[in-house]
């Protein structure tokens, strides 16, 4: 799965991080990536230009040596001009089964060159997208300390709705192919008083939990460890808990509509995850 991948290059001192994370997918089948950069217009009227674009193949072609020691095929991909344009148009060129970008933590809006992708990568384009979460600040030791193993421990929510099935595909596949150990998650939502329609709740869970063990088995066909957990209260809040108590290294969920931007506005529970979780997580459009 995720044969070919489209990575939104970055200058970040801690780009490192994204790439040891892609690396990390080589386990689940992935074999071919493009390191995609693309100069904004205002630098590419100036005058060095030429000096910049020359600055970022070189780092491209650092970076490309570190994938190819994973056993990556690699593309090098420099541009110029609206990054939201010449992604689409990249996306168009090549069937990439995954965009890969770095996402400060606790936030998406990082770099400018961060928030750019981000925001373009959001705008429309159809395809799962894979939030690294790298620090906001620059640091070696970070990097060397950060769990880059995406596939030890996926932690999957499930709302029980159409866009479940598409997720659990995907999360299917990564059993099969070499995944660790997979949670998967229900919240059920607090909108009660306290003391309000506790044995209704007390119901609620023990299904949910049953159904959770139902899905659970299919994974088990393949090689990870699954168990199940049911919480109660905000969704996004306790996917976040969840994640942050249990170690986990990567969240997978569904993303609903066309493309992300909507959902930014709208404060979807997948956005909240995706903005304030300190680990990765992973979009599937739904």
């Amino acid at each position: 799965m995720f044969e070919n991948i489209l990575i939104i290059g970055g200058m970040n001192p801690n780009f490192d991080i994204v790439l040891k994370s892609v690396c990390s997918l080589k386990k689940l089948g992935s074999g071919k990536c493009t390191l995609f950069h693309c100069i904004s217009s205002n630098e590419a009227n100036e005058t060095v230009s030429s000096s910049i674009s020359e600055l970022y193949t070189e780092e491209l072609k650092v970076q490309e040596k570190m994938l190819v020691e994973e056993g990556y095929e690699v593309k090098l991909q420099v541009t110029s001009g609206d990054l939201r344009e010449e992604l689409k148009k990249e996306v168009e060129l090549e069937d990439f089964s995954l965009i890969v970008a770095g996402a400060s933590e606790r936030s998406l809006l990082g770099t400018l060159l961060e928030r750019e992708a981000a925001y373009s990568i959001m705008a429309g384009i159809s395809l799962p997208l894979l939030l690294v979460r790298v620090p906001s600040y620059p640091s070696r030791k970070v990097l060397y300390q950060t769990e880059c193993n995406l596939h030890s421990h996926i932690l999957c929510p499930v709302d029980y709705t159409e866009s479940t099935g598409t997720v659990m595909g995907t999360v299917s596949k990564m059993a099969e192919s070499g995944a660790d150990r997979i949670t998967l998650m229900h919240v059920i939502e607090n909108n009660h008083h306290k003391h309000e329609k506790a044995a209704e709740e007390m119901v609620e869970t023990r299904d949910d939990r049953e159904t959770l063990q139902r899905m659970a088995e299919d994974l088990k066909k393949g090689k990870a460890a699954v168990d199940v957990t049911v919480r109660t209260g905000s969704p996004a809040e306790e996917i976040i808990r969840a994640a942050d108590e249990t170690g986990v290294t990567l969240i997978v969920m569904g993303s609903k509509g066309k493309g992300l931007v909507r959902e930014m506005y709208l404060g979807s529970v997948s956005h909240k995850v995706a903005r304030h979780s300190s680990v990765s997580v992973m979009l599937m459009p739904v």
